[in-house]
Order: C-alpha cells, then sequence, then structure tokens
C-alpha cells in the first residue's frame, strides 16, 4: 500500500522557497523600470541645471550695466565695491596689442587664429550612405587684444579670451580647400566594404583686427590697467551680436531646456510611479497567495493523512504535474482542478493554468471523497 503523504516540514520548506524562482521575471521587469526612471530623472536633473544656467546667465545680462570706454570708467571701477565691477557690458573695436596674427594665405591680421584640417568620408550604416568628417588637426593661436573706443582711443585690455563662450563661433572664414583623394584601384573596394575617403579640408579662421566685439564679464584695474576677465560664476562672453540679440539666444536655450526637463521630470513619474505600482500589487498579491496556500496547505494535510492511496485514485484525479500527489486546488477564473497543493506552490509568476493557459487570480482548496 502506497499512501502519498508529504511532511508538514517538507511543505513549509517549499512554501519559504514561494515565488523564488518565479518571480524573476517580474523582478526584472521592476529592475528596468528603476533603472529607466534612475536614469530619467538623472536627465531631468542635468535639463535642470542647464536651465537654470542659461536662464541666471540671460537675467545676469538683462542687468549688467554697459559702460562707456573714456576716462570716467577708471574712476566708476574705484568707487565700485572691491575696486571692480563684478558684471558689465563694453562695446569696442578689437586692436593689437604687441604682435599679431597674420592670415597664412590672405593680407589679413588678427588676434585668433584657428587652423582645421579635417577628413571627410562617407560611410555606409544600415544601407544609407552618411558623410563623416574627422578632425585630424587642430590649433587655436590667441594674443593679447584690446577693446577700444574708436571716437577717443581710449581702450582696455581683454584677458583670457579663448575661455569666452562661443569665441570661435565668432571667427571669419579666411581660407577654405578641399583636396580629394585621386582615385585608384582600390576605390572599387572601397564602395564594397561600405566606406569612401572622399578627400581633406584645410580651414582657417581668424578674429581679425578692427572687428567690433561686445564683452560682457569683470571689469578690474590691474597694474595701472583696465581688465576685461571672466568673471566668478558667471558667463564670459564676446560676441558680434548686440545686448539684445544675446539675451534672447540665451531666454530660448534656457526655454528649451525647461520644456525638455518638464518632458523628462513626466516621464520619470510615470515610469516610477508604475513601478512602485507594481511592487505594491505584487506585495499584495503574494500576501493574498500566501494565506490562500497557508489554508490549502492545512486542509492537504489533513486529507493525506486519513485515507489517499495511489492505486485507488483514477487518472482524473491525479496532478497534472508531479502525478503523484491528488488533485487539490481549484484556480479561478478558468475553474480547472488539476494540481496538489506542493505543485501549484512551484508555478511560475505570473501563475497560469497547466490546463489553459489563462491567468490565474486566485486559489481555493478542493476536497474529494476517495474509496476506502
Amino acid at each position: 500500500m502506497i499512501h502519498n503523504s508529504c511532511s508538514e516540514d517538507s511543505c513549509r520548506g517549499k512554501d519559504n522557497s514561494l515565488f523564488g524562482l518565479g518571480s524573476l521575471a517580474m523582478n526584472v521587469c521592476d529592475t528596468l523600470l528603476a533603472l529607466t526612471g534612475a536614469c530619467s530623472g538623472t536627465l531631468s536633473i542635468y535639463l535642470y541645471r542647464k536651465y537654470r544656467h542659461w536662464q541666471q546667465a540671460a537675467y545676469c545680462i538683462q542687468r549688467a550695466e554697459t559702460v562707456e570706454l573714456n576716462n570716467g570708467l577708471e574712476d566708476k571701477i574705484r568707487a565700485a565695491e572691491d575696486h571692480r565691477i563684478a558684471f558689465a557690458v563694453v562695446v569696442g573695436k578689437v586692436q593689437c596689442v604687441g604682435r599679431t596674427l597674420s592670415s597664412r594665405t590672405r593680407n589679413g591680421l588678427g588676434v585668433i587664429r584657428q587652423t582645421q584640417l579635417s577628413e571627410h568620408r562617407s560611410r555606409k550604416t544600415h544601407g544609407i550612405w552618411t558623410n563623416v568628417t574627422k578632425i585630424l588637426h587642430d590649433t587655436l593661436d590667441s594674443v593679447p587684444f584690446a577693446l577700444s573706443n574708436p571716437a577717443n582711443g581710449y581702450q582696455i585690455m581683454v584677458t583670457e579670451a579663448i575661455e569666452a563662450e562661443n569665441i570661435l563661433k565668432e571667427l571669419d572664414v579666411t581660407h577654405s580647400n578641399f583636396i580629394p583623394y585621386t582615385v585608384s584601384s582600390l576605390h572599387d573596394e572601397d564602395w564594397v566594404f561600405g566606406e569612401v575617403f572622399r578627400g581633406v579640408q584645410e580651414t582657417e579662421k581668424m578674429l581679425h583686427v578692427g572687428t567690433y566685439l561686445m564683452g560682457i564679464g569683470e571689469l578690474v584695474i590691474e597694474n595701472g590697467h583696465i581688465r576685461l576677465q571672466p568673471p566668478e560664476d558667471l558667463v564670459y562672453i564676446l560676441t558680434k551680436q548686440t545686448k539684445s540679440q544675446v539675451i534672447r539666444q540665451y531666454l530660448y536655450q534656457a526655454t528649451t531646456f525647461k520644456l525638455s526637463c518638464y518632458a523628462m521630470s513626466a516621464l520619470t513619474a510615470v515610469v516610477l510611479g508604475f513601478a512602485l505600482w507594481r511592487v505594491i500589487h505584487g506585495c499584495l498579491q503574494r500576501f493574498r497567495m500566501t494565506r490562500g496556500f497557508e489554508k490549502i496547505r492545512r486542509l492537504a494535510l489533513t486529507a493525506r493523512r486519513s485515507m489517499i492511496r495511489a492505486e485507488d485514485l483514477r487518472q482524473n484525479e491525479i496532478c497534472v504535474i508531479c502525478l503523484v500527489n491528488v488533485r487539490e486546488v481549484v484556480t479561478l477564473e478558468c475553474g480547472h482542478i488539476a494540481m496538489c497543493s506542493s505543485c501549484v506552490q512551484w508555478l511560475t509568476y505570473p501563475h497560469r493554468c497547466p490546463v489553459c493557459r489563462q491567468h490565474i487570480e486566485r486559489f481555493l482548496p478542493v476536497e474529494f471523497e476517495f474509496p476506502v
């Protein structure tokens, strides 16, 4: 006589591993949601900081005092706190101080010179040809210069001009020459391998002497000379644009980052909210399932101790998973009775009926009467 019984300790051991392997898919999904929320949250913080940078810069430029280049400027600086004007706007004409930079291709003098040698190629990606540029050589030279008032000749020194925002965009192109590669027998092979070398581009840009610039920065007096230098914690600008144009540009950038920050913050809230809902819903469902399993386990142990014999079970009364124990659990909402109380605890999450593969909302114990 074979009795299909299960000890209480063994059933409790399986109960401790409830949803261990079965909840792996859910845990992976929750982890991905958490990572997505963390990444979007970090990007939101970055976008907010950029928004604050551009907004603060526009606000500071709007409030910055526009000073005239004349003999009264030195007295104004000495009368200011710490003998400096922390943020001011000056407009003047670029004048060389000492040596200048000459254009390598044209007759022209400048104070900032940038020369680049870049390689152009076409690359095939996913069946689409795109142009790719690689900088082979980039040289940036600069010399000290001043901003002067053409009306009275008064001038101030400009220091660390390379650190000014967008200064490279203010340079004029003095030379541009494209040298194509000579077509060789390898040209056809390049097309086959999906990469074609077009040639090299020589470019020279300069900030010419005599160019009118607007400088926004800190004005100080050093060694008897007035200098325009980068301010602390504020933007340093040298540009050909007017003050109103710079303010509009910074406000536009601030608005762009602000809208992007709002969109990314909304995405973060949705992702984290959905992840939190999944965690709470999963905990509640696990709690309900655990209570149901405990009830089923107690009833199953009581029934197995009584009188169940394997040879007395019919085919439709044996668990479809272990093929040993009696069917003891009904799955809802499909209503199938196919598993014993031991095997039901090893179902993967989300639970699906082994007969019809429908989602299982809950389990109920079922009792059979068997002949002795």
